[in-house]
């Protein structure tokens, strides 16, 4: 029995409808429409995910450069107990720092106790700071913190772009609105929002890396240590032994002088032995004092760098995400042109997290 056309046309429209229904929805970019406008409040909701999203990043970076600073301080620590101190309290590195403080008087080119800081100064570094700066160091921990920070913020953005479905071409042009980096200079350096997320190879160079530079490494911070400070303190105890010591071997030495010979040796001899006992007996005493110093001066330098907004190792994390809250603050009050009825964002969800 053969069948009409007609009759086989229910049949065909029906295949028809499951074929379409089984096929993968097409997802058609917004900018392929006829010049879409991405409206007001999308960006405000989208400024909105950004800044929380630099909040969170931030954040991260802020633990992950305490944690790292709190390893170099047990580090320097470690190297203060195990090397300076027991150098310091030496008798014979006691009576060599006695000989160049009369040293750098006599010559009085500058002053002795300036002079015999910064070879404190530079004894701390040889012993302390630059073995641990082989593993650790603030200047590093800051570049970590800031790529920390650039790694979270780059996720994120990426899920706030596209969760809005918002055009590859308007993103790109909104991103770079926002200047995370402006230092002053000639000519100044700037880098956008959208340069700093690029991956490391396409990223600012010049604006990056100037701005890393700004951190301190822990021997810069040192050498900007105040007066009054700690080394101060102890050097200020080592001058103020100088005339004592210098009256005991300026008579030992004219006591020698007169015995002669033999005698004059004997008498040496014993004075020197009775300086080591005498040293051994305030050794403990100045080993606290040399301690808690050394203690104190290692927790100042190292809040300085964790805190200092300029050189600090947070410093590169905070000039970025300051930067990036002033621009969205100036979208916040200078809107762009928006269509009828976008409801501003709320001020209250701008909170900086510093």
């Amino acid at each position: 029995m053969r069948m009409s056309v007609a009759s086989y046309l229910p049949l065909l429209l029906t295949l028809l409808f499951v074929t379409g229904c089984a096929l993968p929805e097409r997802w058609v970019p917004l900018e392929e429409g006829p010049e879409y406008r991405v409206p007001t409040y999308i960006w405000e909701q989208v400024d909105q995910a950004i800044f929380k999203a630099s909040v969170s990043a931030t954040a991260r970076a802020v633990d992950a450069a305490r944690s790292a600073m709190n390893a170099w301080e047990e580090r320097a620590w470690r190297r203060i107990e195990t090397d300076f101190i027991p150098w310091y309290v030496d008798y014979w590195t006691q009576e060599w720092l006695f000989m160049h403080m009369i040293w750098y008087q006599m010559q009085a080119q500058e002053s002795a106790p300036e002079r015999m800081k910064s070879y404190l100064l530079a004894q701390f570094s040889q012993r302390v700071l630059q073995p641990v700066s082989q593993v650790t160091d603030p200047a590093r921990i800051a570049a970590t913190a800031a790529q920390v920070y650039l790694d979270e913020l780059r996720a994120s953005v990426a899920r706030i772009q596209d969760g809005n479905r918002i055009p590859t071409r308007a993103w790109r042009r909104h991103m770079d609105r926002f200047a995370l980096i402006e230092l002053p200079g000639s000519p100044p350096e700037r880098a956008s929002l959208g340069e700093l997320l690029q991956p490391g190879d396409r990223r600012a160079p010049g604006a990056y890396s100037r701005l890393i530079a700004y951190a301190r490494s822990a021997e810069a911070e040192i050498s900007t240590t105040p007066p009054g400070s700690e080394l101060d303190r102890l050097i200020d105890r080592l001058g103020s032994g100088l005339e004592d010591r210098a009256a005991l071997k300026g008579g030992v030495a004219a006591a020698a002088t007169i015995a002669g010979g033999g005698l004059g040796l004997l008498i040496s001899a014993g004075a020197a032995l009775f300086g080591f006992q005498d040293h051994e007996a305030i050794k403990p005493d100045l080993e606290v004092e040399v301690r808690n110093a050394l203690k104190s001066l290692l927790q100042r330098t190292s809040d300085k760098l964790m805190h200092d907004r300029r050189h600090g190792v947070l410093s590169p994390i905070q000039h970025m995400h300051a930067h990036l809250e002033e621009h969205i603050w100036n979208d916040l009050l200078h809107p762009l042109p928006d269509s009828a009825g976008d409801a501003p964002a709320d001020p209250s969800d701008y909170v900086s997290p510093f």
